[in-house]
C-alpha cells in the first residue's frame, strides 16, 4: 500500500483514497446503540493489518473549541475530522484496533484479529493528552473506566500496559518531555 506524505494528506484530506478499496470496501458505518454511528467490519481484518488511514487537516489546539473527533498528532496539534470513515471509529476500553504512525500517517491498526460484522474501536486515552475533557463512556465492555479523558487520566498500571503495547502514537513519534509526560 502506498501512503502520500502527511504534507500532502493534510493539505487535502482524501483519507479513502490512499487506502486501497478493497479495505474501504471491506468497512460499513452503521447505527450503534448509545454511540451514535460505528465502522463494523466487512471482512476478517488480521492481528497488525492496517485498516484505513485517518484524514483530515492538522488545527493547532489553541483554535480547537470542541475537540470531539480530534486526535493528537504533536505536543501541539490534532487532526481534524475529515468528514470520512475515520470520524466514526468509537471508543471501547476493551479496543480491538489502535492508531499509529507510519512514517508521517496515522493509521488504524488492528491490535488483535477483527471478525466480520465486529465494530472497530480504539481507546481515545491513547491518543489525546492535553485534552482537557472528561466524558462518560457508553463502551459497555466487562472493562469499561466510565469515563474517557486523556493520557494522564489512566492509572499508572493502565499507562504502563498501553505503552507496554506500543499503542501510543504520540509517544512513538515524541519524546516524553516534548509531550509533558
Amino acid at each position: 500500500m502506498e501512503l502520500q506524505s502527511s504534507e500532502t494528506r493534510i493539505k487535502n484530506p482524501t483519507p479513502l483514497t490512499i487506502v486501497s478499496n478493497a479495505i474501504r470496501d471491506g468497512l460499513q458505518i452503521r447505527a450503534v446503540n448509545g454511540q451514535g454511528l460505528g465502522v463494523f467490519a466487512r471482512r476478517l481484518y488480521e492481528e497488525n493489518e492496517i485498516i484505513l488511514a485517518f484524514g483530515g487537516a492538522e488545527v493547532a489546539s489553541e483554535k480547537i473549541l470542541d475537540f470531539t473527533h480530534f486526535m493528537q498528532i504533536s505536543p501541539q496539534s490534532y487532526l481534524g475530522p475529515s468528514g470520512q470513515l475515520d470520524d466514526y471509529i468509537n471508543h471501547n476500553c476493551d479496543p480491538n484496533s489502535a492508531a499509529f504512525f507510519q512514517e508521517d500517517i496515522l493509521v488504524l491498526k488492528a491490535i488483535r484479529d477483527i471478525k466480520i460484522e465486529e465494530q472497530l474501536s480504539i481507546d481515545y486515552s491513547t491518543i489525546i493528552f492535553n485534552e482537557p475533557t472528561i466524558f462518560e463512556c457508553a463502551c459497555h465492555s466487562k472493562n469499561c473506566r466510565k469515563t474517557i479523558g486523556n493520557f494522564y487520566s489512566l492509572s499508572s498500571r493502565m499507562q504502563r500496559a498501553f505503552l507496554k503495547k506500543g499503542i501510543v502514537p504520540l509517544l512513538s513519534k515524541y519524546s516524553r518531555e516534548q509531550i509533558g509526560f
